[in-house]
């Protein structure tokens, strides 16, 4: 059981990781089109907010999935 939830942590980690990368290409190329110049601080603040927001996503879709695990069980 453990070992079935350490992979999906580990799987889920994998996927937040990749969507910071491709985040943060995005927002680097978005602003040197815009304006000519990287802003290594916006970086680091964007990278913190991407964080948050893809671990709330995923809390919520494991709550979801807890969820109707429970309730087919039921």
């Amino acid at each position: 059981m453990w070992r079935k939830y350490i992979n999906e942590v580990l799987f889920d980690s994998s996927i937040i990781l990749v969507l910071l990368i491709v985040a943060t290409i995005g927002k680097g190329a978005y602003d040197l089109f815009s304006s000519g110049h990287l802003y290594l601080w916006k970086y680091t603040l964007s990278l913190i907010h991407e964080m948050l927001g893809t671990v709330i996503f995923f809390a919520i879709l494991e709550g979801i999935s807890l969820a109707l695990k429970h309730q087919k069980k039921s």
